[in-house]
C-alpha cells in the first residue's frame, strides 16, 4: 500500500466526518431554530395571556370601584332621606295642635255659632212682630189692600 492510497481513503474518511460534521452543525441549527420559534411562540402566547388578564383585572377594578361608589351613593341618599324624615316629623310634631288648642278652637266655633243663631232668631222675632203689627192694624191693612187692588188695575191697563 502506498503512503497515497492511504492518505486518500484518510481523506474520504475525513471529507466523510466533515460532511457528518456539517450535517450535524445544521440538524442543531434547524433544531435551534425550531427551538427558538416554539419559545417566540410561547412567549406571545403569554404576553397575549398577560394582556388579557391585565384588561380582566382592570374591568374587575372598575367594577368594583363603581360598586363602592354605588354604596357610597346609596349611603349618602339614605342619609339625605333620613333627614328629611327627621324634618317632616319634627315639623308635624310642631303642627300638631294641643288639647288646650283644640278646645279653643272649639269655644271660637260655639261663640261664631251662637252668635249666628242669635242673630237668626232676632231677625226672625223682627219678621213676625212686624207680622203680628200688619195683621192687628188695621188702618195699615186697608192701605194695604188698596194698593194691592191699584197695582193690579194698573196690570190690567197694561
Amino acid at each position: 500500500m502506498s503512503t497515497s492510497q492511504k492518505f486518500r481513503s484518510d481523506a474520504a474518511i475525513y471529507a466523510r466526518r466533515e460532511q457528518e460534521y456539517k450535517l450535524a452543525k445544521l440538524t442543531t441549527e434547524i433544531n435551534g431554530d425550531k427551538n427558538l420559534a416554539h419559545k417566540a411562540h410561547w412567549e406571545s402566547k403569554t404576553n397575549q395571556l398577560i394582556e388579557k388578564n391585565l384588561v380582566r383585572n382592570r374591568i374587575a377594578d372598575m367594577k368594583r370601584r363603581e360598586a363602592s361608589n354605588l354604596e357610597e351613593r346609596k349611603a349618602r341618599l339614605a342619609a339625605l332621606l333620613a333627614a328629611e324624615d327627621q324634618i317632616y316629623e319634627k315639623e308635624f310634631h310642631d303642627n300638631l295642635e294641643t288639647p288646650e288648642q283644640v278646645r279653643e278652637k272649639m269655644f271660637e266655633r260655639l261663640q261664631e255659632l251662637k252668635g249666628l243663631r242669635e242673630h237668626e232668631r232676632k231677625t226672625e222675632v223682627d219678621r213676625r212682630l212686624e207680622q203680628r203689627f200688619k195683621t192687628a192694624n188695621d188702618q195699615l191693612r186697608l192701605e194695604e189692600s188698596k194698593f194691592y187692588t191699584n197695582g193690579t188695575a194698573i196690570e190690567r191697563e197694561k
